[in-house]
């Protein structure tokens, strides 16, 4: 049980941390970038109220509002919808922002698994696959030269690097998983004879008093074995 409070910690903790670095690349691109490029007032007002929206997150995460179990997706879920409405209006594909869009299935396998990490690179490549379709149609507030030949390309190269970055997502759980229940086990066993150790002993019997009720009462053996030190000197 505590190994699994400790995950749902580390995930709260991960999912406060990427919400911060999004406020800071809001932060830098409503009021550093403007110093070096002419930035159209309507995508500077698209990212003045995305900030606010992720300011917003950020508090119901510091305040732990939401269910652990909804966590993770609602963060993941909200992070992804915010980055569309600035990506319609930058040139869908050709759009700066569309650089981001790789590292969101590694995110989202980080802070939340195999299935959030699934989800997030589906609709990401949907949404590319949609916006190389209709490219001739979409706003560019940046005024970009537009080239046909440059959106299938960047399409091509944007959906293969979501791929790669889904597959290492799950690579690295997969990894990481193993790792911890072979780490787990070492921790609760005796190297030797594979038999609980005090610690293992001490966990186990903390998981089945929590379990015991009324109706289901708990028994305890206890063995013992005479003259058990000459074996144990011996061999």
């Amino acid at each position: 049980m505590f190994t699994k409070n400790a995950a749902r910690e580390l995930n709260h903790l991960l999912t406060i941390k990427i919400a911060e670095l999004i406020i800071v690349a809001l932060l830098c691109a409503i009021f550093i970038r403007p110093l070096f490029a002419n930035i159209h007032h309507h995508l500077l007002l698209l990212e003045i109220a995305d900030l606010f929206l992720i300011c917003i997150l950020y508090a119901v995460l510091r305040e732990k509002i939401l269910p652990n179990k909804w966590e993770v997706t609602f963060a993941i879920s909200f992070s992804v919808i915010l980055t569309f409405p600035l990506i319609a209006v930058t040139g869908g594909v050709n759009s700066q922002i569309t650089y981001f869009l790789p590292l969101l299935p590694i995110m989202a396998a980080l802070i939340g698994g195999k299935k959030e990490s699934f989800i997030v690179t589906i609709i990401l490549i949907f949404v590319t696959l949609v916006s190389m379709i209709f490219s001739e149609y979409t706003i560019d507030l940046d005024e970009e030269f537009y080239s046909k030949e440059k959106t299938i390309s960047r399409g091509f190269w944007l959906i293969f690097a979501m791929l790669f970055s889904a597959y290492f997502g799950q690579f690295f759980l997969t990894k990481y998983t193993e790792l911890t229940s072979q780490l787990k086990d070492e921790n609760l066993q005796d190297p030797l004879t594979k038999l609980l150790n005090r610690r293992g002993l001490s966990f186990h019997l903390e998981n089945e008093f929590k379990n015991t009720s009324l109706d289901s009462p708990l028994s305890l053996l206890l063995i013992d074995i005479d003259h058990f030190k000459k074996i144990n000197d011996q061999y």
